[in-house]
């Protein structure tokens, strides 16, 4: 019965220690340093102010220009530019616990963007712009553990006709 009770409880963690360490070989693991997040951030920032400048002209141009589509979409893009510049603040005053807040929140109103992105064509411009600036969105993902945009474009294909 001894040799039972010593038995168990260390084969029960064995067991346990190989099931997570094959968990982990199987999950690609990226590791961030603050100084990664800093630059990223930096990086950004200036990809922001491009895709702002590029997608707000390709909404004058659009069919969405005067609607309160074009409305909602310029004040997602200043949203964005603002949330970018509160995680750039709490960076700088190393509020860790701040700075994921504001990544989720930043996440939340890029898919927004996203959805847009991936379902409009807009000019070659913007689009580029929003896919480094996607890229860079991604990789923060990553560093805090949540999920990354979609970045598959969505056609829509006329129905056959039967």
């Amino acid at each position: 019965m001894i040799f039972v009770n010593k038995l168990l409880p260390g084969a029960f963690l064995l067991a346990v220690l190989s099931a997570s360490t094959s968990l982990a070989q199987n999950r690609e693991v990226a590791i961030y340093t603050r100084t990664d997040v800093r630059d990223l951030v930096q990086r950004m920032e200036q990809h922001s102010n491009d895709f702002r400048k590029h997608f707000e002209k390709a909404l004058d141009r659009s069919a969405l220009n005067d609607t309160d589509r074009e409305d909602r979409l310029r004040r997602w893009t200043h949203d964005l530019e603002d949330m970018l510049d509160h995680l750039k603040k709490d960076q700088s005053k190393n509020q860790i616990r701040d700075m994921e807040e504001r990544v989720n929140t930043l996440l939340a109103i890029a898919a927004g963007i996203n959805r847009i992105m991936l379902y409009r064509t807009f000019s070659a411009d913007a689009e580029r712009d929003w896919r480094l600036l996607r890229s860079d969105l991604n990789a923060l993902a990553i560093a805090y553990d949540l999920p990354a945009l979609e970045d598959y474009r969505v056609r829509n294909y006329p129905e056959s006709k039967r």
